[in-house]
This record gives structure tokens, sequence and C-alpha cells, in this order.
């Protein structure tokens, strides 16, 4: 999807400085930018680069406004960045309605709009809310509930009576509701303590690839709304 530099300074509350009908294709870093893509200096090490940029136009922060390049002056590059980032990433994938692939438990409850992609396993008494996507391979424990607009990425593992809140955004192969690691010694062995809590995860976050969050032993694991959670993260 091609902007205008106009149009991209409207989005982000830009000072434009330039031909405002300049189109931009795309967005990439300073030493790769083409003529038809913009770039951003949000660190002064970066400003040095500027000069041996094909870049055809750059975001900048007040320190910058002078430079002799078609430009965005903003107050803060890196969030302009991010917004304009947003315009050229392409959209997640979705699949088309409910695979005739995906095993869907009974008592299974679909928001409007629900997607559920091939060999996906929705156990029993699940609860999707509207516009929730489940992508291929993604399994769903009995009684878990998935809030509105949140998306599980491939091979999500969301056990037994977890709960999930509005706009999560799960990545691939992370595991919501594995057993905590409870044990009593014992001159016999290790006796297992079984984990009968659950997980809580609420609304607006984000958990990267491969993060495993164990349920409770008794009480619930909670992640508070807004949380962000890199990949290779254990909560425990």
């Amino acid at each position: 999807m091609a902007k205008t530099l106009g149009e991209l300074a409207e989005l982000v509350g830009g000072e434009l400085r330039g031909p405002g009908e300049l189109l931009i294709r795309g967005i990439a870093p300073l030493e790769q930018a083409g003529p038809e893509e913009i770039t951003f200096i949000a660190h002064p090490r970066f400003a040095r680069l500027a000069a041996g940029s094909r870049a055809g136009a750059f975001i900048v922060g007040r320190a910058w406004a002078d430079l002799d390049r078609p430009r965005l002056v903003v107050e803060h590059p890196y969030l302009a960045y991010a917004r304009v980032a947003g315009v050229f990433a392409l959209p997640r994938p979705r699949p088309a309605g409910i695979s005739p692939l995906a095993h869907l438990g009974e008592g299974v409850v679909l928001g409007q709009e629900a997607a559920i992609g091939p060999f996906a396993y929705v156990g029993d008494r699940v609860r999707l809310g509207d516009r929730v996507t489940i992508m291929p391979g993604c399994y769903l424990g009995p009684d878990s509930e998935v809030g509105d607009d949140s998306y599980l990425s491939p091979q999500v593992v969301l056990m037994e009576r977890c709960r999930v809140g509005a706009r999560v955004l799960i990545h691939s192969g992370a595991v919501i509701g594995a057993d905590g690691f409870g044990f009593v010694p014992t001159p016999q062995g290790q006796v297992k303590i079984p984990q009968l809590g659950l997980v809580v995860i609420e609304d607006d976050v984000e958990i990267g690839a491969n993060v495993t969050i164990d349920r409770g032993a008794l009480g619930e694991t909670r992640i508070g709304r807004g949380v962000k959670i890199d990949n290779l993260v254990q909560v425990a």
C-alpha cells in the first residue's frame, strides 16, 4: 500500500517539510532504504548516516529538523516510526471461517466472525469471543475462554479452564496453563503436588513465541492488562 508523504504526516501528527505528493511505498533502515521508502532517525548515532542514505524521506525529531531532505518532523520519532510501520505491515493471516478439519468439542460457544484453522483442537465447553482467530495446530483445553479480537498463532496451547482476555496476541509455541513445578520430597521419592489453579490473561496482552505460563498450585497465575512478554520467558 503506497501513501503520500502528506498522508503520513497527517497520520503521525508531524510537520511536513518536503513535497506532500511524494509517494512512499515502504519503510526501511537508513542504510537500506530506497527512493520510494521512508526511514527514521531516533538516535544521534544514526544521524551521521543520513547523508549517505538513498531514502526518499525521513522521520526526524526536532534536533534534526533542518535536515536537507524530505522529512516529517515529530516529537517522538520512534513512536512515529511504529505508526508508519503499521501502515506497511502485512495483515496477519486469518482462516476463512471454521475449517472442516478443526475439532470442536461439545458445548463450544463461538462469537461472531470467529475463525478456526485446520487441525486446531477446541475442547468441550470452550468459549470464543467475537472475531477470535485460532490458527492451525492450536490446542484449547476444556472450559477455556478467549476474549474478543484475540489471536492465537499456530501451535499455541491453552490448557483447561484458562482464560484469555480481549485483544490478546499469543505467538507460536506458547503454552498457557501447564503444571507448575511442585513436588514434596519423601524417602520413597518425589510426590507430585496436583496443580489445581489456572492462568488468567487480561486484556491487551502480547505473549512471545515459546513462552510458558504455569498454572497456580491452588490459585491463579495472572498476567495483568497491557503486559508485553518477550520470547522464551517462563512465568510460574
